[in-house]
């Protein structure tokens, strides 16, 4: 049920978008499908965002039922609105700054994506975790991978904060190898053997 709420972000998304592009006078051709294109990838973020802070609200919630569903809605998604208010706006400049600059109608039909998924995100996907009242599974094909991979970091992450310096050096040391130009050979091809 998860999958489908969030799944059900993307055509909702690519249908207001669609709506906004045709009343601004864009038509579907190479410069405004790859702006969509571009969208779809991003479409799904604030909706899993919202979803995950209503599955949190409602491990907090003490009823269970309906009205725990429909308050769990309400305060996950309160938590969250300002956050991907701030990082959808934030995209929508990046995009429309630089793709905008070359390509008008990319930047703008990107622009609308991310709006229509902000609007998605907060008003259809808090109404579909109240009415399918979706539950998460601890039974996941991935469960066991990870859990495994959450507790080595748990076990790694304060040793690795007792050696801050070796850390930060042992970082240092990989930017400045991976930076280093290896051999040409005659080919043109860079070995960095």
């Amino acid at each position: 049920k998860a999958s489908l709420i969030v799944g059900s972000s993307i055509p909702t998304s690519i249908l207001m978008s669609l709506i906004v592009m045709t009343r601004a006078g864009f038509t579907l051709n190479i410069i405004t499908m790859s702006g969509l294109v571009l969208g779809v990838g991003m479409m799904v973020d604030n909706s899993i965002v919202v979803l995950e802070s209503c599955f949190r609200a409602m491990d907090k919630q003490q009823d269970k039922g309906a009205l725990g569903y429909a308050k769990a809605a309400l305060e996950g998604t309160n938590i969250v609105v300002a956050s991907i208010f701030g990082s959808t706006v934030t995209t929508c400049v990046v995009f429309n700054g630089m793709s905008g600059q070359m390509f008008g109608a990319m930047g703008y039909t990107i622009v609308f994506c991310m709006c229509a998924s902000l609007l998605s995100a907060i008003a259809i996907v808090p109404l579909c975790y109240m009415m399918y009242k979706p539950k998460e599974r601890s039974s996941a094909p991935a469960t066991r991978p990870l859990t495994f991979l959450q507790d080595a970091y748990r076990k790694i992450m304060p040793v690795l904060l007792k050696h801050k310096a070796i850390v930060m050096l042992a970082s240092v040391g990989i930017i400045v190898a991976n930076g280093v130009p290896g051999k040409r050979h005659a080919d043109g091809v860079n070995d960095r053997r």
